[in-house]
């Protein structure tokens, strides 16, 4: 069901091998399973400088459960 309303973000891992070229060892790119809240979350961000979202951004009630601005992370 998640899929058919938000389908894969196309340019994600063109994105994620972008941001790996710019910052190199210095940043951490998780990628399918591994982008999940708990890992971000469960990660001690205070050195980072900089943090990039991959998400749909819902602003409408095009989504009837929805009611509120919302971002959505596929994994």
């Amino acid at each position: 069901m998640e899929e058919e309303i938000f389908p894969r973000l196309e340019k994600t891992e063109e994105i994620g091998k972008g941001i790996t070229n710019l910052f190199g060892k210095n940043a951490t790119i998780l990628r399918g399973e591994e982008a999940n809240e708990e890992k971000v979350t469960g990660t001690d961000l205070t050195g980072y400088n900089y943090y990039v979202f991959a998400t749909h951004g819902i602003l409408d009630r095009s989504v009837p459960w929805i009611k509120e601005p919302a971002l959505v992370l596929l994994t």
